[in-house]
């Protein structure tokens, strides 16, 4: 598992794209680019009565969200995909996530369901094939464009992320579904993250922009985006 870690989301709309780039490039931290910019696809899974996004909702301090990650292209019919299952966790305002590493995943529109849950089930140890049959209603997919900056000295990462593309699963009972696209309103999404103990360096960051703190999620927005709520 990884270390407790925190992010502190921020929102703003998609015109205050160079002022947050330009913030990040001056400030006294040293931001420097972690990763070339790329694009990150998400399957997002849930129960039938959708436990993670009403206990999101309802601001639970214990939650779990669980969803299959990978990078680059959206669908490919030739090139298998190294992709993750992550099963976050989140107790207050901390969280960790345990990480399983699925190998030569091909996602694309010929692909079933019930193989990509199967090949996603092998990759788990035997706690976690339980956690993800009880939490493995397929509700949507997103994607979008993400860039990584770090401080100099390590301790705080910042994610950019554009570009949000919604594709609703619901019901689509054999198939990953292509083609109804659902964009979420054109907004920026930016998250500072840093483990436990380094909680004094974000106290210490002078976060100064015209943008507002958020308890953004992805999923709850793709959801009620789907959803028209």
């Amino acid at each position: 598992m990884d270390h407790y870690r925190s992010e502190i989301k921020f929102i703003c709309y998609h015109h205050n794209y160079y002022l947050i780039k330009n913030w990040i490039r001056l400030h006294k931290y040293n931001f420097f680019k972690e990763y070339d910019v790329r694009y990150i696809n998400n399957i997002y899974f849930d129960t039938n009565d959708y436990k993670a996004f009403n206990d999101n909702l309802t601001g639970l301090p214990s939650r779990l969200k669980v969803r299959y990650r990978w990078y680059g292209d959206l669908f490919s019919m030739e090139n298998k995909k190294e992709g993750a299952l992550e099963f976050k966790f989140r107790k207050n305002v901390y969280g960790f996530k345990k990480t399983f590493k699925v190998m030569n995943l091909n996602i694309n529109r010929n692909s079933e369901w019930k193989d990509i849950k199967k090949k996603i089930t092998n990759s788990l140890s035997p706690e976690y094939k339980i956690l993800f049959k009880l939490n493995s209603e397929k509700i949507l997919i997103n994607r979008y464009k993400r860039e990584y900056f770090k401080s100099k000295n390590k301790k705080i990462r910042i994610t950019l992320d554009k570009d949000i593309q919604i594709y609703d699963q619901r019901f689509a009972l054999k198939k990953p579904n292509l083609s109804l696209k659902n964009y979420t309103q054109n907004y920026l999404v930016v998250e500072f993250k840093f483990n436990k103990e380094d909680k004094k360096f974000i106290n210490d960051l002078d976060i100064n922009i015209p943008i507002k703190v958020s308890r953004n999620s992805k999923y709850i927005n793709g959801i009620r985006s789907v959803m028209g709520r």
